[in-house]
Formats: structure tokens, sequence, C-alpha cells
């Protein structure tokens, strides 16, 4: 509805015309128009260019002109001074971080997704922790294995990798867990 269609309700109800300070309190009363998802405020998007020019735009953890750690276009993450991320923001982040680890297991081992869903899982942990590429590089018998579905040959192997299992703990048992019997770890 339109601001004259509200106002003419308005006054139609009233029974007559309204005054300057009721215009005002009912326009401070309606909210502003939202946008539509994935839409930005024209101002908004200026701002983000703004920014965007005089803070910069880097990919990974630095540190800023003072010393505090920083990401992105000037996003403080230094805890020291109150930065961090919202959970909201660690969800995307994850989000993101498991489809990209899923394209790289699809590049350099796309025999992953024949694997039952608690398999690709336990697959998929490894390569967050190792990277897809490590994974193959640093485990080539225990992905031949995993491969030609020897699954238990392949959590012996797992269990087996002192160094890995002494870096993850717990971690290496329940993706162990998972390999050999296909059940939740």
């Amino acid at each position: 509805m339109s601001d004259k269609a509200l106002f003419d309700v308005v006054r139609d109800i009233a029974g007559r015309g309204l005054t300057q300070e009721e215009v005002n309190q009912i326009k401070a009363a309606i909210p502003a128009p939202s946008l539509a998802i994935g839409e930005i405020d024209p101002n908004d998007m200026a701002l983000i260019r703004e920014l965007e020019r005089d803070e910069g735009r880097v990919l990974h953890a630095y540190q800023d002109s003072r010393g505090f750690w920083t990401i992105g276009i000037g996003r403080l993450i230094d805890k020291r001074k109150g930065g961090g991320i919202s959970n909201d923001e660690a969800d995307l982040l994850k989000r993101n971080d498991i489809a990209r680890f899923k394209r790289d297991l699809d590049r350099v081992a796309p025999w992953w997704r024949t694997a039952d869903p608690v398999r690709q899982r336990a697959i998929q942990n490894i390569a967050f922790n190792l990277g897809a590429d490590g994974l193959v590089e640093k485990w080539p018998n225990t992905v031949a294995l995993m491969k030609a579905g020897r699954w238990r040959e392949a959590a012996a192997a797992i269990r087996a990798n002192k160094v890995w299992v002494g870096q993850v703990k717990g971690r290496a048992e329940r993706i162990a867990q998972q390999i050999e019997t296909g059940g939740a770890g």
C-alpha cells in the first residue's frame, strides 16, 4: 500500500484531516521497505565499495597497521580488541569449507562418492584436516584400501598412523570406527 493510500484510509477512519504531528507519528511507525533476499541497499553498496577501497580485501588473516589481527575487508578478529566472528559466520565458513572439500575430493578421489554416507563423512573429515590433496598424497595406501572397499584394513591403517593419531587424538578413533563399520562415530 502506498503512503498516500494509507493516509487516505486513516483520514477516512478518523473522519477528519490529520495534523502534521499525526502524519509524522504514522510515518515513524511505518517500517522501512524491506529488500528482497540477497538485494543490497544502494547506499550500503556504495559504502561497501568505499570500505573495500580504503581497507583493501585480504583473504587471509593479517595484522593491520596497528598490529591487530584482521581479515577480509578490515574485519577485526583480534580477541584483544573484542574482535571475532559470530556463530552464524562460523557456520557459513564451515558450509563453504565443506562444499570446497567435496569439490576437492571429487577432483582427486571421485570414488569417495560411492561410499555410504557415514564413510563419506569420515573421508571428508580426514580431508578437512589434511586437505584432499594431502589425503591422497600422504596416505596413498589407506586411500587405495578405501577405494577398494577394504574398510577394516583402511581403519587399521588409520589407527597405525601414530603421528596423525597423536595430532588429532580421539578424532582418529572416531573416524577409524566410521571407516571400519559405516556407523556413526
